[in-house]
């Protein structure tokens, strides 16, 4: 974990209070994080989401997620504007995708992300 006490702006800003409540606010969220969903398991049902439907502990589970970490907001709102944009673009062409690419496709995912 990072050290706030070294952050020269956090030295220079935050009296020892507040310091000392960023650090254990800080701590209690890298806690939650890693307890109720790792951000690999928070994007993945993201997009699954968008997929298809995701069940309501998982739904639960993904918005208290939302609410303690940025990067994963950040990410969600990216997502959705992709699906938005490529909804919307698909819908104006009627473009036909056959089976084979579509599995080719998932396969090509699947690899991606066993690593």
């Amino acid at each position: 974990m990072e050290d706030f006490a070294e952050k020269p702006y956090a030295a220079q800003r935050m009296s020892g209070v507040q310091l000392v409540f960023k650090i254990i606010n800080e701590m209690i969220r890298r806690i939650l994080h890693l307890l109720f969903l790792p951000c690999s398991e928070a994007t993945l049902l993201m997009e699954k989401r968008n997929a298809q439907s995701i069940s309501p502990k998982e739904n639960r589970m993904l918005s208290m997620h939302l609410m303690i970490c940025k990067w994963c907001r950040m990410y969600n709102e990216k997502l959705a504007l992709l699906d938005k944009v490529f909804k919307k673009k698909f819908s104006e062409e009627k473009t036909e995708i056959n089976e084979s690419e579509i599995q080719d496709f998932k396969n090509k995912m699947i690899d991606k992300l066993n690593f």
